[in-house]
């Protein structure tokens, strides 16, 4: 992180985490629609994901959310 704020490769390696993990959501529904996959399993692992996704979300957000209150707080 940079001085002056939250750098641009922060927030996009933040934007590509969650596209990454809605992508795999996506999947695993997709997958869910086919013979041999059991639905009720990858609920499961479509649930997981979301808590994950929301987990590291409130925690990167709370790092980003206390850097730019430390800008806020220098300038």
């Amino acid at each position: 992180m940079m001085n002056d704020g939250i750098s641009f490769d922060v927030l996009e390696s933040l934007y590509l985490m969650n596209v990454s993990l809605q992508k795999a959501d996506l999947s695993l529904n997709s997958l869910s629609k086919h013979e041999g996959f059991d639905p009720a399993k990858i609920q499961r692992y479509s649930d997981w994901l979301k808590n994950v996704r929301a987990a590291a979300n409130s925690y990167l957000m709370g790092v980003v959310q206390k850097a730019e209150a430390n800008v806020g707080m220098s300038a």
